[in-house]
């Protein structure tokens, strides 16, 4: 049996699990009465690794200050107490709340509170143990097997507030942490329990998975119409700008047309009235007014076809003297305007050496085009491109110079020079 030197000096661990301690209060020791010089010896204390108990009173710490006197008088009963003890294992088996027997195996890590009342205690760590039971079998009775085995660290956590709420541990001791908590019982039971979890966590998986499927095929498919409609809008900008192109040129070659014409009958000598040019220019800028070329030629939105009662023989008779004024330098070897009985122009017939041409006009001449032939020597016929100008007169012989260098018909005195 221990002395009482050696059990004030050996490892604290040793000396609460000797005969007469009760796992976490050593055996009581008496001091010898020796004098000063021999306190250093029994009343050192190691500060919160464990306390003494000395008659009652509860020592945390060497004091040197402390009644000397009574020391030296008379011998102390001491126990050492162990304030860190090593974690409380217990294994428990229960009925779950699915009336399944399974069980859980547990350890959990505790300080000493109240020094004290453990060292009066004649086996506390039964105590301990006993709590500790009761609280994991309340635990077990309250879960299914299946949430038993399936934990993911949530029984750890319960466990320690039921220990911690316990009023037989409250005040006396403190639970640290709960290391462990494993569930045993019947391997089959336990097997059937995880394998059903781990199909509930691959059928939200899937449908997860299922979900997050269908919402990148809504977005892919608003990818694909944006993507479409960007697509829509830009080919009909395309047209837009392409057709307002072709637009553009046809403009610019109709202004060159009317420019051009102009300009031979001005130099055939055929009196041009430079306000209807202006006119004819500005109506291209101007909206609802548009001019078309090619064959036949027609003007769309422009004035109504005038009815002239009186002056449409005045009419033919300047086509006449327009076509008599550029005859000799076009080589022109005979004309005839033809008219209706009304008096309007119906058509006109100018005669070269090698072509004639042949104008039909209709009843609405001139708000519309003649018709216009070309008959070559050969007997073969060609229709011209022109481009009308109605209000551009005289208007016949306005288009005759333009004609003839369309097709290349030259005139006498180009062909001399030839």
């Amino acid at each position: 049996m221990a002395t009482d030197k050696e059990i004030a000096g050996m490892r604290l661990l040793e000396a609460v699990n000797l005969p007469g301690g009760n796992g976490l209060a050593s055996p009581a020791f008496q001091t010898p009465s020796l004098g000063f010089f021999n306190l250093m010896g029994w009343s050192h204390v190691e500060q919160g690794t464990e306390a003494l108990i000395c008659d009652g009173e509860v020592i945390t710490a060497t004091n040197l200050n402390r009644d000397l006197a009574r020391m030296i008088r008379h011998k102390q009963f001491m126990r050492r107490v162990i304030l860190h003890p090593p974690p409380l294992e217990v294994s428990v088996d229960a009925l779950t709340a699915d009336s399944l027997q399974a069980g859980l195996s547990i350890s959990f890590g505790y300080t000493v509170v109240d020094p004290a009342y453990v060292a009066s205690m004649a086996a506390p760590l039964r105590e301990l143990s006993n709590v500790a039971q009761g609280v994991v079998a309340e635990y077990i009775r309250s879960k299914t097997l299946e949430e038993l085995v399936t934990d993911e660290g949530t029984t750890r956590e319960a466990l320690q507030a039921r220990l911690s709420a316990s009023r037989s541990l409250a005040g006396y001791y403190e639970i640290v942490e709960v290391h462990k908590a494993l569930p045993h019982g019947d391997e089959r039971l336990i097997a059937a329990a995880i394998a059903a979890q781990i199909a509930r966590a691959n059928k939200a998986l899937i449908e997860a998975q299922g979900e997050n499927a269908l919402v990148q095929a809504g977005t892919d498919d608003q990818i694909a119409r944006t993507k479409a409609e960007l697509a829509n809008e830009i080919a009909e900008n395309e047209h837009r700008r392409a057709m307002e192109q072709i637009k553009l040129t046809e403009q610019g070659q109709t202004l060159r047309a009317v420019v051009d014409a102009v300009g031979k009958a001005h130099a055939a000598g055929i009196p041009t009235d430079m306000s209807v040019l202006g006119n004819l220019l500005g109506a291209f800028t101007q909206p609802g007014i548009h001019v078309e070329s090619g064959w036949p030629a027609t003007q769309n939105a422009v004035e109504p076809p005038q009815q002239l009662p009186e002056g449409k023989r005045d009419n033919a008779a300047r086509e006449r003297e327009a076509l008599a004024s550029i005859a000799d330098d076009l080589g022109i070897l005979t004309f005839d305007v033809v008219e209706f009985e009304s008096g309007a122009i119906s058509g006109a017939t100018v005669q070269f050496r090698d072509c004639e041409l042949v104008f039909t006009c209709s009843k609405d001449y001139p708000s519309v085009a003649p018709l216009v032939v070309v008959r070559l020597a050969d007997g073969s016929e060609v229709i011209p491109k022109i481009t009308w100008m109605a209000k551009l007169k005289p208007m016949l012989a306005h288009l005759v110079p333009v004609i003839v260098e369309h097709l290349d018909l030259g005139t006498p005195q180009a062909k001399a020079e030839e």
